[in-house]
């Protein structure tokens, strides 16, 4: 009996841990940044301020949520102010610490691309991606950035389009597998706004597997004379639409440097 007994509460506090440990990965973070007095966490030798209801940085970044937080989404949107030179907006996550971090760049200037590396410390970092932008970053434009990291996959997107700029693999994340979200980082000042982010189940992305070859294999196997209207010389995708391939092929030629492809419904 009393065997019995000590077995059923050793499974209710095991049940009770397992319970607390799964809600403690499912949050909500909201920021607007319109209290000036709110507590800024700020890395660097620079500056970070909440000015006129935005959060500005220049050559340091802010840390938001916390350490413990791992699969979650992150949305907000931030510009170069009208003077600047040039468009360099940088945010990052899971952020253990100055180097053992993921970093996103929305790069102008000369650049003009979205960029995807992890920190790591002695020789650990890697850079993961780089899309090349089909648009010019201009200062004074607000730009639209949406971020979700689950496991090891990661989607970047842009101007709240339904596709990601990015969609990759990291199967070297467990080297940052978990940290906070970082706002800033830039040489350039950068003001951000309306920070949101949201836990992610761990399954979230198994319904949203990773398609990105299947535009290219399929048209270079098809008849090209009669169903591929046009096929540039590239050979890589970075995105995936459902539905027929006239339809994908309107999403390609948005891309620049892409394949455009164009086949017949059906085909």
């Amino acid at each position: 009996m009393k065997k019995s007994a000590f077995s059923k509460v050793s499974f209710l506090l095991i049940y009770v841990f397992i319970l607390k440990f799964s809600f403690a990965q499912q949050f909500e973070f909201k920021e607007n940044f319109s209290n000036p007095s709110t507590l800024i966490n700020t890395i660097g030798r620079g500056n970070c301020k909440i000015v006129d209801s935005v959060f500005k940085s220049k050559d340091a970044y802010a840390s938001f949520g916390k350490l413990e937080w791992k699969n979650y989404s992150i949305q907000f949107r931030a510009r170069a102010p009208q003077n600047a030179d040039q468009v360099q907006i940088w945010a990052g996550f899971r952020a253990f610490n100055r180097n053992d971090r993921y970093v996103v760049g929305l790069r102008g200037g000369l650049q003009n691309s979205l960029y995807l590396s992890r920190m790591g410390y002695m020789g650990t970092d890697e850079f993961l991606d780089l899309n090349n932008l089909d648009f010019e970053p201009k200062p004074g434009i607000w730009y639209d950035i949406k971020m979700e990291v689950c496991g090891e996959r990661i989607r970047i997107f842009l101007n709240n389009k339904t596709l990601p700029r990015i969609d990759v693999i990291d199967k070297n994340a467990k080297q940052a597998p978990y940290g906070e979200i970082t706002l800033g980082g830039s040489w350039i000042e950068t003001e951000f706004d309306d920070l949101q982010i949201t836990s992610l189940n761990e399954n979230y992305f198994n319904n949203n597997k990773s398609e990105v070859p299947t535009v290219c294999e399929i048209a270079f196997k098809v008849n090209r004379d009669a169903q591929v209207v046009e096929l540039a010389n590239q050979t890589k995708i970075h995105g995936y639409i459902n539905g027929d391939m006239l339809t994908r092929s309107d999403y390609v030629k948005t891309i620049k440097g892409f394949p455009i492809i164009r086949i017949n419904k059906g085909g």
